[in-house]
């Protein structure tokens, strides 16, 4: 029994006597909310945070945060989200109990189309990434007329971001489990650059806490994105200028504009990854151009032109 409850997704099926049934317990409950309710009882099991503020709820729903206050307090209400704890600087955190969360992670698969999901998930990383960025911009000290990169984020927050100017330290330890949770959450996602920001982003606060496994733990998962990252831009960049026909053995005319195969290519591998990481526009050291290169130097000269399409140039936003 242990083992058939271990997995989530079989979990609320074990969960019956006859005809009693947890599942249908939690049904006739989620029924009986309003439309708005629902949609924030289902997008709300997407996290895998222990526990959460509203803001993060207002983030995920994209709506303003006095809305999602009052959602949550009615889920609360409704029994179906219970008062985690309150920290030290005031806030209330909330949370859902186990079971509660998986039949609202059902119902988000069941109701929730993938990309509405996905636009979700990018919103409430985007938001943590963003109010992280800004906590440490506070909290590390800065050189003498250095300039801070990081403004305010978030018009819809603003009770958060004057939490995080009175006391970036205090925000960070309170949502300090969250952040971790959201860099393994973009880990599992596949959104790479999502999981190095945001590893990079604690990195200050942290040191500062001594807080070593959490710090060794998202560097080490921003790390193993940077590697698959630039695997697949290596074998990508090799694709390119091993294709004989994108490389050097075709001309065109001097005053065509049209751009050349190769540079084409490259423009749509780097599109492919996700992010064009250097421009994919035919250059005079681009073999497919009408100058009398020899065959060798036209080929060499159009790999490093491909390479650069993806962004093999040696440089990393990684670190």
């Amino acid at each position: 029994l242990a083992e058939r409850l271990a997995g989530e997704h079989g979990r609320l099926s074990e969960l019956r006597i006859r005809d009693l049934e947890v599942r249908a317990s939690f049904a006739l409950n989620y029924k009986g909310f309003q439309e708005d309710e629902r949609r924030a009882f289902r997008l709300l099991g997407l996290l895998r945070a222990p526990d959460f503020s509203a803001w993060v709820g207002a983030a995920l729903l994209d709506i303003e945060l006095a809305e999602a206050d009052r959602l949550i307090r009615n889920l609360v209400g409704a029994e179906v989200l219970v008062v985690a704890r309150q920290t030290p600087s005031g806030q209330v955190r909330y949370r859902f109990h186990d079971l509660l969360r998986v039949f609202a992670r059902e119902r988000m698969w069941a109701e929730e189309v993938e990309e509405a999901q996905e636009s979700s998930l990018r919103r409430v990383l985007a938001t943590y990434l963003a109010l992280a960025r800004y906590a440490a911009e506070l909290l590390e000290p800065r050189g003498v007329g250095e300039a801070a990169t990081a403004g305010p984020p978030a018009e819809r927050l603003p009770g958060v971001v004057e939490r995080i100017e009175a006391d970036p330290a205090t925000w960070f330890e309170d949502e300090r489990l969250s952040l971790i949770a959201a860099v393994e959450h973009a880990s599992e996602n596949d959104l790479r650059e999502m999981t190095w920001e945001l590893a990079r982003a604690l990195t200050y606060f942290f040191k500062l806490r001594t807080h070593w496994t959490a710090w060794q733990h998202t560097q080490q998962l921003a790390l193993r994105a940077h590697r698959i990252v630039r695997r697949r831009r290596t074998r990508c960049a090799a694709s390119v200028t091993s294709r004989r026909s994108s490389c050097g053995f075709r001309r065109r005319s001097p005053i065509s504009s049209r751009p050349c195969r190769c540079s084409t290519t490259s423009g749509t591998v780097a599109e492919k990854l996700g992010r064009v990481w250097g421009s994919a526009m035919p250059t005079p050291t681009c073999g497919c151009t009408s100058r009398p290169w020899s065959t060798s130097s036209r080929r060499w000269r159009c790999s490093v032109h491909s390479t650069t399409a993806v962004g093999w140039d040696g440089r990393s936003r990684a670190w």
